[in-house]
């Protein structure tokens, strides 16, 4: 069993992983008087980064089929991931949404296999506070 995963499906284990906390505010201003800055707190969204120094088309087929491909088949940006946490080496899971600025270069075809290096999996989360 994966720690990480796409809506449910076990995903290859990447490299590297990283979560980055994104606290939001709306209307954020200084008092006059002081100075002091005054913040109303919205949410945190969290940034997750999967990278992968290097993937077969296999491994890359099953995430961007899960990631990617299952947005057009579902008609549907919503996704659910579960990943570890690199601030704490927990396993969490968060409501997350299909990015739209996808990108992974193919870097070679080998005996028919393609091969991706350095590829990054970028996933949002939706806020909320979930």
């Amino acid at each position: 069993m994966s720690d990480f995963k796409i809506d449910g499906k076990d995903m290859p284990k990447p490299s590297d992983w990283l979560i980055n906390p994104k606290p939001m505010s709306s209307d954020a201003e200084r008092l006059i008087g002081s100075g002091k800055m005054v913040i109303p707190y919205l949410t945190t969204a969290y940034e997750i980064i999967w990278t992968y120094k290097w993937l077969s088309s296999k491994d890359y087929d099953k995430i961007y089929d899960a990631y990617i491909r299952s947005t057009t088949r579902n008609k549907s940006f919503y996704h659910t991931i579960t990943t570890k946490d690199s601030n704490s080496d927990d396993v969490v899971t968060y409501d997350i949404y299909t990015q739209s600025d996808f990108s992974a270069p193919l870097y070679r075809i080998k005996n028919g296999v393609r091969y991706y290096k350095d590829v990054k999996f970028t996933f949002i989360t939706l806020g909320g506070d979930e």
